[in-house]
């Protein structure tokens, strides 16, 4: 098991106990250590001489020993331990020693055992193998170090920061470190002088500060706000102290909530071209919510997305329901305000992404009802990089094309980065896919997409305590589109979107560790699309316009409350103010639409710990609290307070249980309470075929069916909670598994009474409150003349003077539909050397227990969990990689279970689906240093490499006239691609 252990270590083990002062004192002690692994017997040693062993796990994770039986000096039992290894030691100062191969060694140490005075063991000094700096205990200092390379700035850190920091120096050679100056904690100056260096920090048991490469599998759950200089944490720590996705307070969340990290190593690893496609891999999103994919699936919001956006979907609660991010800042939505689409943010210029798939309007606001997506772009590249990708699927002629250019500098005080990616997608065609095969022609599955991104992020130390920052993201995408479906005829539709967004602030931080924080920003969506008949001269083709803006400031203040034996409690609190309008213009221009709101909202968080390390009870390691509440008021629709509460409790050091409950809720969309929203159509009850109860006997009776919106929508509120646990066992290095059940109650959802006339006809009674019989010619010509040019429709084949109306059915959406959800998210992750590389594994899914919607005045619960076009109960995505130089392999199995097509009479079950992932890197690194192939990588990736076709549902049901389910199955087929990429 020790050996194991040993191997399993990232770059390096610990072991031993701190040295005694007599730790080369010539006493003789009988020493029985036979032959065995070396890592072993060192350990053995260690505790028998009371030492402190450091080693690259590398140069001597295989080696044996011969072993030492007799009477000897501890110099004398090492030497006898080393010998016929290759090996031998170095004191890095008198209580630590360092194991290093003997070519490596110079003046300090001689021979296979050399040794040195006590003198120059408590030298400071950078050796062959490890950089170290020593000093006293973690505390805040003032810390100024220039940019100057890693080697010397780490010892400079040490030196300031009263750490002592271990450091292979295969990692930190030819790398800078950046400028870091202020009043700082050692989490914070830390990370932020390994900016961009691709390392992270953890704390040994002892106290020291062991840099590492930073390792990643596929999508890895992560505390939001754990520190990697808490306790005696020896897993990977975070780099800066920043704010994390779910919390208010800098560098110390709540630590309750599981916050699911993609990084930049995951989306390379990937092998997609998209944020879109990154986004879509995450088996808690669910495939229903708009995209590329699926503009033409028949579910709710696909038919507002006009320009083939991409939206993300937890949980499948509806992409209104999640709330997206970037750099912690709302942007504007599109699809008549229903999401965002984060298919504009170029992937290029996205540092990591984290997902929180928990309620969390106590800390955002409207719309965290499912969880949050936030998009972090990158603030810490160097240089500049240019990438080209080319990729196409092997069957029919779907295409993807990527060039990006991004440049990216860093200065004493400072960082910028400009990132610029093109993209150009072609069409895939029904007629490609057998599956297909009996949509009517011409029919795309897969519209034609042209995308142009620039982002531009910059930050400046104004002063030791005065930080400011800003980004912007610009985007521009076109989108063409040929289909003949459900029983049309054949049609166009071309698309534009534009987007907009800039935002900044400043952060100031006291000297009492308090940060004062302001930020703004402002955001615009803008849409435009043309639809006709073909061969309809586009100029001739009306123009749908809408326009969606966003403005945001917003002022909070976090730091320490009080000092309690576990530590600081710290609290945060702040007050945001945010405009929003909508404009629509129904088409070229006529019947504009102009609807504005503002919102009010005042929040405060706090954080407790109760137990920890200095008060740590038996079964009770340590033990947290957070609460947070946030209060808004709507101009339009009214005031919502929602409060959280958080447990956080460690009975022993390898297991954390969490657990939390909350309320959230999701703001009409202004679409939703304007004029744009009002539609109707009269037709006769002939129209509707038959038959029906009475009193609709009478086939030539006309029906006016109302959709003009509800004045009085309410929010949308949900009550959740969530209770998990998180297993990292000491004995099994940079393992951990986690488990967490999530529950949500939907209720006040948006819905209409019915989704069909038909309903009313059959049962009347229960539609009484919702049909008007013989109504006023005043109040149906009132009703009509709501309506914008183009959203009324008259099927009865005469003029709508208007005649006589037997009944109006007002059939407006209202706050009447509730959902139930439950279930539980799974993750495992492992690295460790392996084949002379570094092997990682992962899997994250999301297996749903529950999932039921209660819709109209029957109030029928309808089970959803399991039918096409809703989630299926599990949906997996393991991954594994293995690195070693510039050699990079990755693969992933995506797996979505079998479920019912209850659409179709008789049911039918479709399948499950399973796919693999793959992709191949090579970097040519600064061994080619003469070569000018030098900083070049080439790359290689399959998306479903074996060209599993998605499973194949019946076409004799309108609604499944595509013959597959997109919001379960991809239609690409085998997809691969190629990509160069340069740094200069």
């Amino acid at each position: 098991m020790r050996l194991g252990v040993a191997i399993a270590a990232v770059s390096l083990c610990l072991i031993g106990l701190s040295m005694a002062d007599d730790v080369r004192a010539a006493i003789r002690k009988t020493t029985d250590i036979p032959a065995q692994a070396l890592v072993s017997a060192l350990e053995q040693l260690a505790k028998d001489r009371n030492f402190q062993f450091v080693y690259v796990s590398e140069d001597i994770g295989k080696v044996r020993t011969a072993g030492a039986v007799g009477e000897f000096t501890s110099e004398e039992a090492l030497k006898k331990l080393l010998t016929g290894t290759g090996l031998t030691y170095r004191y890095l100062d008198e209580k630590t020693i360092t194991i290093v191969p003997a070519a490596s060694t110079q003046s300090q140490v001689k021979g296979s055992g050399g040794t040195s005075s006590a003198e120059q063991a408590g030298k400071k000094s950078a050796s062959d193998t490890f950089l170290v700096a020593e000093v006293d205990q973690e505390q805040t200092k003032h810390f100024e170090i220039k940019t100057k390379p890693l080697a010397d700035a780490l010892i400079e850190f040490g030196v300031q920061s009263g750490l002592t920091v271990v450091a292979p120096k295969t990692l930190t050679t030819g790398k800078k470190g950046a400028a870091v100056r202020g009043d700082l904690t050692p989490a914070d100056a830390l990370g932020r002088l390994l900016k961009g260096s691709g390392l992270s920090f953890a704390r040994t048991a002892d106290g020291t500060i062991a840099i590492q490469a930073i390792v990643t599998n596929g999508p890895v759950q992560a505390s939001a706000g754990e520190s990697g200089l808490d306790g005696d944490s020896t897993h990977e720590s975070k780099l800066e102290e920043v704010v994390v996705t779910g919390t208010n307070i800098h560098g110390a969340g709540p630590g309750v909530s599981q916050v699911i990290t993609l990084d930049r190593v995951d989306i390379e690893r990937s092998g997609v071209g998209s944020t879109a496609d990154v986004l879509a891999l995450l088996p808690q999103n669910f495939g229903g919510g708009p995209s590329r994919t699926n503009f033409l699936a028949p579910t709710p919001g696909t038919e507002l997305n006009l320009t083939s956006g991409s939206g993300i979907d937890l949980r499948g609660l509806g992409p209104g329901a999640t709330l997206t991010l970037v750099n912690g800042m709302r942007v504007a939505p599109s699809g008549f305000g229903s999401f965002v689409d984060v298919s504009n943010i170029p992937v290029t210029a996205i540092k990591r992404i984290e997902i929180l798939p928990d309620g969390a309007s106590a800390i955002y606001g409207s719309d965290a009802v499912a969880g949050v997506v936030n998009i972090i772009l990158r603030d810490d590249y160097n240089g500049a990089e240019s990438r080209i990708r080319y990729g196409s699927v092997t069957e029919g002629s779907q295409h993807d094309v990527r060039a990006s250019q991004t440049f990216g500098t860093s200065w004493d005080r400072g960082n910028a980065l400009l990132a610029y990616e093109y993209q150009d997608n072609s069409a895939l065609n029904a007629a490609g896919r057998s599956f297909s095969g009996a949509a009517e022609l011409p029919g795309e599955i897969i519209p034609a997409a042209r995308r142009n991104s620039i982002v531009l992020s910059a930050k400046e130390q104004v002063t030791d305590n005065l930080e400011a920052f800003g980004d912007s993201v610009l985007s521009q995408r076109s989108n063409a589109h040929y289909s003949t479906f459900f029983g049309g005829q054949p049609f166009f539709q071309d698309s534009r979107a534009d987007t907009y967004t800039a935002s900044g602030g400043l952060r100031l931080t006291t000297a009492r560790d308090w940060a004062l924080q302001l930020d703004g920003a402002w955001a615009r969506s803008k849409e435009d699309e043309k639809q006709g008949a073909l061969g309809t001269p586009t100029g001739g083709a009306p123009t749908f316009t809408t326009r969606d803006d966003l403005g945001s400031l917003e002022a909070r203040a976090d730091g320490p409350i009080l000092t309690l034996p576990a530590g600081n409690a710290r609290a945060a609190v702040g007050a945001a103010f945010r405009k929003e309008s909508f404009v629509g213009s129904a088409q070229s221009g006529v019947g504009n639409v102009d609807k504005s709101r503002h919102v009010q909202a005042g929040f405060a968080e706090v954080l407790v710990p109760l137990v920890g390390e200095a008060n740590k009870l038996p079964a009770v390691r340590s033990f947290e609290v957070s609460a947070a509440v946030r209060y808004e008021n709507y101009s339009d629709v009214g005031i919502s307070t929602n409060p959280k509460l958080a447990l956080l409790w460690q009975p022993i050091a390898d297991l954390k249980v969490r657990a939390s409950w909350g309320r959230s809720f999701n703001a009409p969309r202004l679409e939703q309470i304007s004029p744009y929203n009002n539609f109707g159509d009269v037709a006769t009850v002939a129209e509707y075929g038959g038959p029906f109860q009475p009193p609709f006997g009478d086939p030539s009776a006309i029906i006016l069916t109302d959709l003009t919106v509800n004045p009085k929508l309410g929010p949308e509120r949900s009550k959740n909670w969530t209770a998990g646990l998180e297993f990292s066992p000491a004995a099994i290095p940079h393992f951990t598994a986690s488990v967490s059940y999530f529950n949500y109650d939907y209720t006040d959802r948006i819905s209409y009474p019915t989704t069909t006339p038909l309903s009313i006809f059959q049962d009347p009674a229960a539609y009484a409150d919702y049909t008007i019989f013989n109504p006023s010619a005043a109040r149906i010509q009132s009703i009509v003349s709501s309506y914008l040019p183009g959203n009324f429709f008259n099927f009865t084949g005469m003029p709508f003077n208007p005649p006589p109306v037997f009944a109006i059915f007002e059939l407006g959406t209202t706050n009447l539909a509730a959902m139930e959800e439950s279930g539980l998210d799974l993750s495992a992750s492992y690295d460790h050397p392996a084949f002379g590389g570094q092997l990682t594994m992962g899997v994250n899914g999301q297996r749903l227990l529950t999932l039921t919607n209660r819709v109209g005045t029957t109030r029928t619960v309808v089970h959803l969990l399991n039918t096409i076009y809703y989630p299926t109960d599990l949906k997996l995505r393991g991954t594994v990689a293995w690195a070693r130089g510039g050699f990079d392999l990755a693969a992933a199995v995506n797996f979505t279970s079998s479920y019912q097509d209850n659409v179709d009479t008789p049911q039918v079950a479709i399948p499950s689906w399973t796919t693999i992932d793959a992709r191949l890197a090579w970097r040519f690194d600064d061994s080619w240093r003469l070569s000018p192939l030098r900083d070049i990588t080439l790359s290689l990736s399959v998306q479903n490499a074996f060209n599993r076709q998605p499973p194949q549902v019946s076409t004799a049901n309108p609604l499944n006239s595509l013959g597959y389910d997109p919001t379960n199955a991809n239609p690409l087929g085998r997809f691969v691609a190629a990509e160069i990429q340069k740094a200069w």
